[in-house]
């Protein structure tokens, strides 16, 4: 038994340092949720895989839901723990300074009230394509969006990755100017996203 968990925890880490793009060129990648995940349900030896998270660091942040099923799948407190450090490495190595919003370049949008994140993921793509990428792991975006809507009106704010620094911020309504009718979070997305598209040029 002992055997074959060894042999399969040098499957696993063969798959950690060789999945996604390969390679011998990029031996410091950062560990992925799933590979992590993967190498604790081998049975890999905690001090094996915490060292290979202190040497590679991971990409994910360790979210209390993420911490809940590793330990649903046996990490300890030693792993979590180097879970924490390769995250908070890995973000201050790896990811840009983000001083303002023209720095932005990877955007994480918040679940919104009315859909209206799903209405400015769609007018970011067709406003500012080639300005602003939408990403769907925080873990990978420079930047966070979060905001709140009501039947008429939408407030918009853009954060660093940890909530610390505002880097901008709107507020709009959907009322047309000339028909006097409320047009819905598609137009508030539309006038946000043209505000935001602005602000960065």
């Amino acid at each position: 038994m002992r055997r074959l968990r060894s042999v399969l925890s040098l499957l696993v880490v063969s798959l950690l340092l060789s999945s996604g793009t390969a390679l011998a060129a990029d031996h410091l990648k950062p560990l992925s949720y799933q590979g992590v995940r993967d190498a604790i349900k081998s049975g890999m030896e905690t001090s094996e895989l915490v060292e290979m998270i202190k040497r590679h660091g991971v990409e994910f942040e360790l979210t209390p839901a993420k911490e809940s099923e590793l330990k649903t799948e046996g990490a300890n407190a030693e792993v979590l723990s180097a879970i924490n450090h390769g995250y908070k490495r890995t973000v201050a190595t790896a990811r840009p300074t983000i001083l303002s919003i023209r720095d932005v370049r990877k955007l994480y949008i918040e679940k919104m009230a009315r859909d209206l994140d799903a209405y400015l993921k769609s007018e970011i793509a067709r406003q500012m394509p080639n300005t602003l990428v939408v990403v769907l792991d925080r873990g990978d975006a420079d930047a966070v969006m979060s905001g709140s809507a009501t039947e008429t009106n939408g407030t918009v704010t853009i954060t660093d990755v940890r909530g610390k620094l505002q880097l901008w911020t709107s507020a709009a309504g959907d009322r047309n100017p000339v028909l006097f009718i409320h047009e819905g979070p598609k137009k508030i997305a539309e006038r946000v996203v043209s505000r935001l598209k602005d602000s960065m040029n």
